[in-house]
């Protein structure tokens, strides 16, 4: 995990801290279990990385050859 990941956990932890507070109701932060790619499966980086770098490159190939 990344310092930044770090940074945003405890972010995401303080916000729903703070909305628990303020309305009595459990606001997360929840996550997917996603053991992978959304588009392949393929294992990922980060745990903040929701696509995997090749279907990611495939997907600005193909936006970039439609404009």
């Amino acid at each position: 995990m990344t310092e930044f990941d770090r940074e945003m956990m405890a972010a995401l932890e303080a916000d729903g801290e703070y909305l628990r507070q303020m309305t009595g109701q459990d606001h997360g932060p929840y996550f997917i279990d996603a053991p992978g790619c959304i588009e392949c499966s393929a294992p990922l980086p980060s745990p903040s990385d929701a696509v995997c770098e090749t279907c990611l490159s495939t997907a600005r190939e193909a936006l970039a050859q439609e404009t």
